[in-house]
């Protein structure tokens, strides 16, 4: 597996889209993103693109790329969090205890 995008300050970065209909993708490059969205056949305004980092104990630090065309509501950003934390458990990014 390709090493994670660091910035240096050993934090790793990572990134995702969340779909309207709570699906999440991620991984850890924004072309990869993309590329598993259109490999998908997802409609890129059915989506909303997230820039995150782990922040420590299952903890996660997020940003919003672009604007989403449809509400963001709390179970999204609680499925995106939850998939997050799995897949730096598996991949073995950050320690989460």
């Amino acid at each position: 597996m390709a090493s994670s995008n660091s910035d240096g300050n050993g934090k790793t970065e990572f990134f995702g889209a969340v779909g309207k209909n709570q699906k999440v993708i991620i991984g850890r490059s924004k072309n990869e993103v993309k590329s598993q969205i259109t490999d998908r056949g997802i409609a890129k305004h059915n989506v909303v693109l997230f820039k995150w980092w782990p922040q420590g104990e299952k903890k996660i630090r997020k940003k919003l790329i672009g604007k989403p065309r449809f509400n963001l509501t709390h179970a999204h950003h609680a499925v995106a969090v939850n998939t997050c934390l799995d897949f730096l458990s598996r991949n073995g990014i950050a320690d989460l205890k």
